[in-house]
């Protein structure tokens, strides 16, 4: 019975690359569904021939094409083009990992209305250029328009190849497509010549910024030059630099100065803020303060904004409409805190039910109590403290302080400003926890998070137990006693 074509066909070259080759095949089989994977093998003599056999027999899918000799990146890739069956092709790497979704995601990419796409690639952690998975924070979008592709992972259609094919005048059509120039030799520099083609034939190329792979890294190259290639000084390096510039030169003369050059300028986007610490305070930063705020770990992309000499509520309103990126982060400039401190209200805003999330902050005036409040039952604008809380997990409260506070984008783009004001009953930052509840945001205390007012010494939880050690007994004696919240049973029973 005669199998039905394939999707997919993806083509990788192999040249003693055993170790790795196994990594891709068993992240193609896990992630992949409707493929065929062709290897070229270029006369590998350590095991990988062997290997392949297996493979082919525990899956269907897997076609080997052998060579007596090793003919490269670029004639392998030639070789199973000979042999491709799917609408979609994949050239990719024999030391590629490839990640839940990777086509799916990527073939998406090919459905833009508005640009001609011909080719795609991905982003990976060992690359050059703007395919690189820590430029993601200063690039907007997923669909990300370049001027070329790098060659370890490039998905096009048989449809494009087919006419690039057409209009190169010098070149032979492989099973009636477009295939990598022979003149690159072993390869370098054939994938700046296709993604020129590519665009020569009126197609554009994008980067599926949301699709990330492992790529190990020039393994070929490594066992050809020199494990040490990548190290300034060593031969292996000079060898393999001397062979990139040698194929920089094969194109240059291809065509011409002016076309490459254009074709390598990348223009970096400037950074897109992730988000915002806004820090309201006086005329000087508390030198304490200062040195915590150096310390804070995971703050690249993110805009620092400062406002001082101000009433708290219109710096804090200020602060808010200067803000960018996806979150505001506040600290008051006499808190201090840990370095991971970014790092855990980012963790705990990862929820979606989290939209206003506080670290646990305490007064820096006795009895040093916490600065959480729960709504008084039918009352609008009063609030009570309790003297217990969770101490191993969030928990959501009706209002919190700002000092410490991160506060979702959402909830300032949907509550009417002034965001901030005073009200004869409430605190700029209570009443603004009141509205967001009005409009059903969620407010939650981490109790994880360390910080603390700064005074003679930094006001936490430990300084507030300490202090208010019979309040505690007496309070828990109470809760005890009354089944509930103390201070609700008096209310209720107007017990003074």
């Amino acid at each position: 019975m005669t199998q039905k074509k394939p999707i997919l066909s993806i083509i990788t070259v192999n040249w003693n690359g055993l170790e790795y080759l196994k990594k891709l095949v068993d992240s193609i089989e896990k992630f992949t569904k409707d493929y065929e994977l062709i290897i070229v093998d270029n006369c590998s003599t350590d095991g990988s021939r062997e290997y392949i056999e297996s493979a082919i027999k525990k899956n269907y899918r897997i076609e080997a094409i052998g060579s007596n000799e090793n003919i490269g990146w670029v004639g392998g890739i030639n070789k199973g083009l000979k042999f491709v069956k799917g609408e979609y092709i994949c050239f990719i790497n024999n030391d590629i990992e490839v990640t839940e979704n990777w086509f799916e995601q990527m073939k998406e990419h090919f459905n833009d209305k508005k640009e001609k796409v011909g080719m795609v690639g991905c982003t990976s952690d060992f690359t050059m250029g703007l395919q690189k998975h820590d430029l993601n924070d200063r690039i907007n979008g997923n669909h990300h328009k370049v001027n070329y592709l790098i060659g370890w992972l490039i998905l096009t259609k048989r449809e494009v190849l087919e006419k690039i094919a057409k209009q190169d005048k010098k070149l032979i059509p492989i099973n009636g497509m477009a295939g990598l120039d022979p003149i690159f030799g072993i390869g370098s520099s054939d994938d700046l010549d296709l993604s020129l083609r590519a665009r020569k034939a009126g197609y554009s190329l994008f980067i599926a910024r949301e699709v990330f792979v492992k790529h190990h890294g020039s393994k070929s190259f490594e066992k050809m030059f020199g494990g040490d290639l990548y190290q300034r000084g060593t031969k292996a390096n000079k060898d393999y630099m001397a062979d990139v510039d040698a194929k920089l030169d094969i194109l240059r003369k291809k065509w011409g100065e002016k076309e490459v050059k254009e074709l390598l300028t990348i223009n970096l986007p400037i950074a897109k803020f992730r988000g915002t610490i806004g820090i309201p305070h006086g005329e000087l930063l508390p030198h304490k303060f200062h040195t915590d705020l150096m310390s804070l770990h995971n703050v690249i992309n993110v805009k620092v904004a400062h406002v001082y000499g101000s009433l708290i509520q219109k710096a804090r309103n200020d602060i808010a409409k200067a803000m960018e990126g996806d979150w505001l982060i506040f600290i008051d400039s006499d808190m201090t805190f840990a370095p991971d401190t970014i790092d855990r209200l980012l963790k705990a805003a990862e929820r979606k039910d989290v939209d206003i999330i506080s670290a646990a902050c305490f007064r820096k005036v006795p009895m040093y109590e916490p600065c959480f409040f729960w709504r008084i039952p039918d009352e609008n604008t009063r609030y009570y403290r309790k003297m217990r809380w969770p101490k191993d997990k969030l928990f959501e409260v009706d209002a919190t302080g700002s000092a410490c506070t991160l506060i979702k984008r959402k909830v300032f783009e949907t509550v009417p400003f002034p965001w901030y004001e005073y009200n004869n009953a409430l605190s700029e930052d209570l009443n603004f926890c009141r509205k967001a509840k009005e409009y059903g945001f969620r407010v939650w205390v981490d109790p994880g998070i360390k910080v603390g007012h700064l005074t003679m010494l930094p006001i936490n939880d430990a300084v507030f137990e300490a202090f208010n050690a019979k309040t505690l007994k007496e309070y828990d004696r109470e809760k005890k006693e009354f089944g509930e919240e103390p201070f609700l049973y008096k209310l209720k029973n107007n017990i003074k």
